[in-house]
């Protein structure tokens, strides 16, 4: 079931000189060959600031497809409506039947996955999502899902946690050994009963996108990597030690590849 909501009148939109500058302070075409990015905001104002960017290539109408929205861009109740200020239309998609919209952030809101919602193809110019793809099930049906819907030239712009970080390693080998959930709590207690997908890591490390890319009939897909904030909240008291030991290994054996976080670019060949 797809809900309308007001459509958002792009001639009308105005956003100020400052608001202009911190927007597109950030564009993705000159940081993916940067090495570990630091920027002193967090990681969803570099995701709207590519967004915005990335909105401002195709001109007026622009319509963007948040996938998997949930409360709001990385539970940032602010960023949909930083978003708002440069495309004409917000669709909203969201698996979770238990969450419902802000209200009068969506021009469009649908509960479904990527690969079963109801959109038109060649109907998106800008489709992005927040630490989505290393939760998703069946990468090659879910990319294709994004290919069909976005139009000739549009681009898909997602932030994930990168595979190859050796976070993501640890986390992997415990979910094989069941032992995630567990340890979740025991660090971060209520975290895993307000909200927790199972992780796949099936679609988050340079490879495997770029397999999928090819295979799917994306243009070579870009990437930026930042490491900015670390997974520092899982290395308290007695594993602070940990963190810095790490910390100075990642500047002095710089590989962007190895990087806590991945924010990508697919486009849809003209």
């Amino acid at each position: 079931m797809i809900e309308s909501g007001g459509k958002d009148d792009g001639a009308n939109r105005k956003v100020s000189s400052a608001a202009e500058a911190a927007a597109f302070r950030w564009r993705f075409d000159e940081l993916k060959g940067s090495y570990n990015f630091r920027h002193s905001s967090g990681r969803i104002e570099l995701l709207v600031s590519l967004i915005a960017d990335e909105a401002r290539r195709h001109g007026h109408p622009v319509r963007a497809l948040d996938i998997g929205c949930g409360k709001g861009i990385g539970l940032d109740g602010t960023a949909h409506a930083r978003v708002k200020q440069y495309v004409d239309e917000l669709w909203g998609l969201e698996p979770d039947p238990a969450i419902t919209p802000p209200a009068g952030v969506f021009a469009h809101f649908q509960h479904a996955l990527m690969e079963t919602a109801e959109i038109e193809p060649n109907s998106i110019d800008v489709a992005f999502s927040s630490l989505v793809m290393e939760h998703v099930q069946h990468p090659a049906e879910f990319l294709r899902a994004v290919h069909r819907v976005l139009k000739p030239g549009g681009a898909y712009i997602f932030l994930t946690v990168n595979g190859r970080h050796y976070f993501a390693r640890i986390a992997r080998l415990l979910r094989a050994l069941h032992l995630d959930e567990a340890i979740l709590r025991l660090i971060r207690p209520g975290e895993i009963d307000e909200y927790h997908y199972p992780i796949t890591y099936k679609c988050n490390t340079v490879r495997a996108i770029r397999r999928l890319a090819a295979e799917v009939g994306f243009e070579p897909p870009e990437f930026v990597f930042v490491e900015r904030d670390e997974p520092s909240p899982y290395l308290r008291g007695p594993l602070r030690p940990v963190q810095v030991v790490l910390d100075k290994k990642r500047d002095v054996v710089q590989t962007p590849e190895l990087l806590l976080e991945m924010t990508g670019r697919l486009r849809k060949p003209a």
